[in-house]
């Protein structure tokens, strides 16, 4: 059994026009482009995400311990 399910996705007429266009281009299908897309934009995001708790997490490190470490020591 698959673990794949289909989500829908409205697009106005010329956006559609582009995809299949580029999808001639690229010798790709529409579908393939949009999930390439999709795949993607949640790879960005998730590391924006990431990053964002990462320094959420030092920030409150650094209110409960005021420890840091100066511009000098980094270089």
């Amino acid at each position: 059994m698959s673990d794949k399910t289909t989500m829908g996705v409205k697009l106005d007429e010329a956006t559609r026009n582009r995809l299949k266009n580029l999808g001639k281009t690229k010798d790709r299908s529409p579908h393939w482009l949009m999930k390439d897309a999709i795949s993607r934009y949640l790879d960005r995001e998730e590391e924006i995400e990431r990053r964002n708790h990462e320094a959420d997490e030092a920030w409150k490190e650094y209110q409960k311990t005021g420890q840091s470490v100066s511009h000098e020591a980094m270089m």
